[in-house]
């Protein structure tokens, strides 16, 4: 199985705000540049502030999308409710195969919406 990859979110620089809706965020999930030999069944991510879990997306309660095809998986497009600040994140994924991996990991951006004084 590949390395686990770092990789921070949003990965354009930007900051999710907290409150605002977040559009679909795809992963392809390439092993060696080709889709992997045993298809992804089950995918999770645990946003963590130190050790304890604040927020979860999973494929079980339909917040991460799996490809037909096992390739690819898609954070659903939702609105942030949590507090912000920097969360660890780390994303394990399920094979048919049963191999379990910690498929990506780093930081998880989330800004306060902060509204200015009147």
């Amino acid at each position: 199985m590949a390395q686990s990859i770092r990789q921070d979110f949003p990965t354009d620089g930007s900051e999710f705000i907290q409150g605002a809706t977040i559009k679909d965020i795809g992963i392809s999930i390439l092993i060696n540049g080709s889709a992997p030999a045993s298809p992804v069944v089950a995918a999770a991510i645990a946003l963590k502030e130190y050790d304890t879990v604040v927020h979860r997306y999973d494929s079980a309660n339909g917040s991460i999308t799996i490809a037909p095809a096992g390739d690819s998986i898609t954070i659903v497009s939702h609105i942030l409710d949590i507090p912000g600040k920097d969360y660890k994140y780390d994303l394990r994924l399920e094979f048919d195969d049963g191999t379990v991996t910690r498929w990506m990991w780093g930081i998880w951006r989330l800004r306060e919406n902060v509204t200015p004084a009147i």
